[in-house]
């Protein structure tokens, strides 16, 4: 009788063991959701390669650029709150014709205000146009964070209303306006 309960306690350790086994190695890790990118950018253009970026680019071209850093809370509220409500009303990514700036570098270097001296603003997040004129750079316009008011999908449209790159429904004084 002894050994029949010695075994069945053997056997129920064994069970219990396995499953213990299986759990811990067939359970999903957890994500990092710092990584996580809120939108999704079609390029990532680092801030020490942008000049070369948009010389090169060719002659008579405008950038409209989002300047940004993926871990921060600003950032964040931008792409989650204003760039996606603007998506569901365009009806597409706003990637696909702004690129993405990553600042992250200046940040690193404690450097963040090179932004005035190379591009005339002074926070991220910023939409900015930037024409590229044989080779010279200008900064045609910008949109910039403050943080005592905040950015809102209004100043963002307008600000691509202004550039001619927002291609849905756009009120303006109570009437409906269809931008081509």
């Amino acid at each position: 009788m002894i050994k029949k309960i010695l075994i069945s306690f053997m056997s129920l350790c064994f069970v219990v063991s396995m499953f213990l086994a299986f759990y811990c190695f067939f359970k999903p890790s957890e994500a990092d959701t710092t990584a996580v990118l809120r939108a999704t950018p079609i390029m990532i253009i680092p801030y020490g390669t942008l000049s070369d970026y948009l010389t090169t680019s060719g002659d008579s071209s405008t950038h409209y650029l989002f300047f940004c850093r993926f871990d921060s809370d600003d950032c964040n509220y931008v792409q989650d709150t204003v760039m996606k409500s603007l998506d569901a009303e365009q009806g597409s990514n706003l990637f696909d014709i702004i690129e993405y700036v990553d600042v992250s570098e200046l940040e690193n270097n404690l450097t963040i205000n090179q932004l005035k001296d190379d591009w005339g603003f002074n926070t991220y997040p910023a939409f900015v146009a930037i024409s590229n004129n044989s080779g010279e750079l200008k900064v045609e316009n910008y949109l910039q964070w403050d943080s005592e008011n905040p950015m809102s999908t209004r100043e963002l449209k307008q600000w691509m209303v202004d550039n001619k790159i927002w291609s849905g429904l756009f009120e303006e004084k109570d009437e409906v306006v269809l931008m081509p």
